[in-house]
């Protein structure tokens, strides 16, 4: 169930994505000089945002009812991870089926709006440009913006977010209806912070994309050079130290070994200051 969960949040965060985008793609495809060439440019976005926006609505309706009519003969339960706290759906539920879709969604869109951010910062300027400007477009307002302003805005972000979800699942009865305001917050504030602890996979993969792109040649696709411009900026900080040995660079595993263990350190760091509730 978790893996259709996932391919269909991934499917249903393409075409949230496609909506964002659709009325900036208009305006840099399409420059319009008379009015009437405006209304129609306007109407056709219009539609296809609705069309976008539905077919995301459609998508989260059917994993809804599917995983509502996978589970409920066998009367299980589907569960959400915010790492610190296991939500719980009733798949025998319809109702509670939509909350958990809905759920889902709203944790992946946040984690994917994360790594994008991330992959956006991460790119060197110059290098496949079409693909870095499709990652600036769907950040929305945040590119430009100082990077203190963006990271304050992600935390906000994930801190809103949670404490939405918590009065939600405290009105529906899912998670228990007496945890003060207080306590809903400092949940927030770590369960937001828990969230960068995903960087983790994304830095994983990219320099593994990397160490296979520097052996083995792949073609002439320009993402490959955009993996390569990445996996050169995390490896700057070692450009001065003595890795190299006989043709082999070993700074990579340094990477993925730094990496390993910042994970494993923030996740008893985020872990001992979410259960140290000081109220």
């Amino acid at each position: 169930m978790h893996i259709i969960d996932f391919m269909l949040n991934l499917a249903a965060w393409i075409l949230w994505v496609n909506a964002w985008m659709q009325k900036h793609h208009s305006r840099v495809l399409q420059q319009p000089i008379t009015l009437l060439a405006t209304l129609k440019t306007s109407r056709r976005e219009i539609r296809e945002i609705w069309f976008y926006l539905g077919g995301c609505m459609g998508v989260l309706l059917i994993k809804a009812l599917l995983l509502h009519y996978l589970g409920s003969s066998l009367n299980a339960a589907v569960s959400v991870d915010f790492m610190h706290v296991l939500v719980f759906f009733q798949t025998g539920s319809l109702v509670s089926m939509g909350l958990m879709a809905l759920t889902s969604f709203l944790k992946f869109a946040f984690l994917a709006y994360l790594w994008v951010w991330f992959l956006w910062n991460l790119s060197r300027e110059g290098v496949a440009e079409p693909i870095i400007g499709n990652l600036e477009m769907a950040l929305g307002f945040l590119p430009g913006r100082h990077v203190l302003i963006q990271v304050t805005v992600l935390m906000l972000l994930g801190i809103g977010g949670w404490i939405g979800l918590g009065l939600m699942f405290g009105w529906v009865g899912i998670l228990p209806s007496n945890i003060g305001m207080s306590q809903l917050i400092w949940q927030a504030i770590w369960i937001s912070a828990s969230a960068w602890l995903s960087l983790f996979w994304l830095i994983l993969v990219l320099m593994i994309l990397y160490l296979i792109h520097s052996y083995v040649y792949l073609g002439n696709w320009e993402g490959w050079v955009w993996v390569e411009g990445m996996g050169e900026r995390l490896l700057e900080p070692f450009e001065m130290l003595p890795l190299q040995w006989a043709r082999i660079d070993l700074s990579p595993c340094i990477i993925l070994l730094m990496n390993g263990i910042f994970y494993l350190l923030g996740s008893r760091l985020v872990q001992q200051a979410y259960h140290a509730y000081p109220f």
